[in-house]
């Protein structure tokens, strides 16, 4: 009767962990370009320019998680600018029977900018990012909207940017 217990575990144990490790080994890869525009506390009241990026994600379910790592590049009409690269962790919710995808990040890097009322600084930067993305074709994404909230330390400054732009998945 042991026998018979021990064999029924296993089984049922093999056949927990074949369900689940496709939906954990599903990963996604993708690339993006934005047109960004933003506002920066000090200085001109408007930048624009563009934020490029790729991540990495796992599907679990109607959930993923994953990394991102983006650059971007804000400038004004005064010569009024700020650059940054920054990486972090992302999640994004999956609705099955929705047409799009909300996700958010929170992510730290380094950043410059210019504002030419103090001259140019450098130093370590923090967004929080929230976004919505929406499927066009497959492995194409339309980003709709993306909010982006950061602060650079020294100036201080903050970031206000809102995002548009395209998603390629591999």
């Amino acid at each position: 009767m042991q026998f018979k217990t021990t064999r029924l575990n296993r089984l049922t144990l093999l056949l927990a962990l074949s369900l689940a490790v496709p939906a954990a080994a599903h990963a996604q890869t993708a690339v993006y370009a934005e047109f960004t525009g933003a506002s920066l506390s000090v200085g001109l009241p408007h930048i624009d320019g563009g934020t490029f990026g790729v991540y990495s994600q796992k599907t679990l379910g109607m959930v993923a998680l994953g990394l991102d790592l983006r650059g971007f590049a804000q400038s004004g009409s005064n010569g009024q600018s700020y650059q940054g690269v920054v990486a972090g962790p992302r999640i994004v919710f999956k609705p099955r029977v929705l047409p799009f995808m909300p996700y958010m990040e929170l992510l730290g890097g380094v950043s410059r900018v210019n504002v030419n009322t103090s001259g140019e600084d450098k130093d370590l930067a923090y967004n929080a990012v929230f976004g919505v993305d929406s499927t066009v074709i497959p492995h194409v994404e339309w980003r709709a909207i993306e909010y982006t909230y950061g602060e650079e330390r020294t100036i201080p400054i903050t970031y206000k940017a809102l995002s548009t732009g395209i998603v390629v998945r591999f």
